[in-house]
C-alpha cells in the first residue's frame, strides 16, 4: 500500500497517521518505510474515550435507552437509540460534542 501512496505522490514528503495496532508495527511496514525515505508513519494515542466526544454522546444515547428499556433484539436497540438521537436537540448534542 505504502508503494502504491509513494509512486502516486512523487517526490513529496509522506506523513501518515496510524493506530498502534501489531500489524501497523510489523516488519513489512518498517523495511517499506526505509525503502522510502520520504515517507513517515506516526502513531495515534492509545485510545481514550474521555478526548472522544463521539463516544460521550453514544454513552448517553446507549445509557438512556437501556437503563430502564428492554430490547428483543440488538436491532431493536439501534433503532431506539437512533430515534432517541434524532430527539435530541441539535445544540445539545453539539455542546456535549464540543462543536461550534
Amino acid at each position: 500500500m505504502l508503494t502504491r501512496i509513494v509512486s502516486r505522490f512523487k517526490g513529496l514528503t509522506i506523513d501518515l497517521r496510524a493506530d498502534n495496532s501489531p500489524c501497523r508495527r510489523a516488519s513489512r511496514v518498517k523495511q517499506s518505510l526505509s525503502d522510502h525515505p520520504n515517507s513517515s508513519i506516526h502513531y495515534l494515542p492509545p485510545y481514550l474515550p474521555k478526548l472522544n466526544y463521539k463516544e460521550r454522546l453514544w454513552r448517553m444515547l446507549l445509557c438512556e435507552e437501556t437503563i430502564s428499556e428492554y430490547h428483543e433484539t440488538v436491532m431493536h436497540l439501534e433503532v431506539a437509540v437512533f430515534s432517541r438521537s434524532q430527539r435530541r436537540k441539535r445544540l445539545k448534542i453539539r455542546k456535549l460534542c464540543q462543536l461550534s
